[in-house]
Order: C-alpha cells, then sequence, then structure tokens
C-alpha cells in the first residue's frame, strides 16, 4: 500500500522529466519554499540529508506519520525523487513521504 501511496503522491505533485541534473551526488542543490504541501513520513526512520542523495551527511531522522511541509522537489545525480521539507532537510520520497495536501514545485 505504501508503494501505491507515493506513485500517486508523484501523479499528483505533477513530476516532469526523470533526468539527473546534478553533476556530483552530493552537489548542492539551491531551495527556496516553492510550493504549497504538506507531505507525511510514512514509516519511522525517514533520514533527512543535507543534500539529495544517500550518501550526503544526515541532518535528522524523523519519525513516522510525521507532517511537514514540502519546500520543493529534484531528481538527484541518480535520477531518484527527493522532496526538501526546510534548509538541509532533503527526504527519499519513494521511501518514506506521501503527500498529504497541496502541491510540490520543481526547486
Amino acid at each position: 500500500m505504501t508503494a501505491a501511496l507515493v506513485a500517486t503522491a508523484a501523479l499528483t505533485v505533477g513530476v516532469g522529466a526523470t533526468s539527473a541534473s546534478a553533476s556530483s551526488p552530493c552537489s548542492h542543490v539551491a531551495v527556496s519554499d516553492k510550493s504549497n504541501g504538506v507531505v507525511e513520513t510514512v514509516r519511522t526512520g525517514a533520514l533527512a540529508h543535507l543534500e539529495p542523495a544517500g550518501e550526503c551527511t544526515d541532518s535528522a531522522s524523523i519519525k513516522g506519520l510525521v507532517k511537514l511541509n514540502a519546500w520543493c522537489y529534484t531528481y538527484n545525480y541518480y535520477g531518484n525523487y527527493w522532496v526538501n521539507v526546510g534548509t538541509g532537510r532533503w527526504i527519499y520520497a519513494a521511501d518514506y513521504l506521501v503527500l498529504v495536501s497541496g502541491t510540490v514545485n520543481h526547486c
């Protein structure tokens, strides 16, 4: 069921091309609060990273069922969909997030 929820969220935010745009996995991605979306963590253990890749520095561990304001999204170096929920807080959407309301715009 989690995969279906994430798939629905991805369709709702209107994600476009899946090409990666970063020059290296931990390249800085400029962010600002461009969206009115609210996302929720669907399970415990969501790690927020300083940049949108698993090997980048962790900045927080987030419990399950926590609602967060989504600032924007990007596709990382590997082509994976990540959502920014505040400065220094990127979360891998496919494993941990579902869109609750609003939309999430590209960074």
